[in-house]
């Protein structure tokens, strides 16, 4: 019994891990679309496109 709670433990660290990589991939790619948005907006550009992104990947 030892064994299978060990190896759960182990699929679920790489899962945890895979998911932490995937958050702080779309968390850095929402960063730069917020620093585009800001750039868009204070030059009074049209950025309805990129707020939908922004909007898209927050869900």
């Amino acid at each position: 019994m030892q064994k299978i709670s060990y190896l759960q433990a182990n699929i679920e660290t790489v899962l945890n891990e895979e998911n932490d990589k995937a958050t702080d991939d779309i968390d850095a790619k929402l960063e730069e679309l917020q620093n585009k948005l800001l750039r868009l907006a204070n030059s009074k550009s049209d950025y309805e496109e990129m707020a939908g992104e922004i909007y898209r990947l927050r869900e």
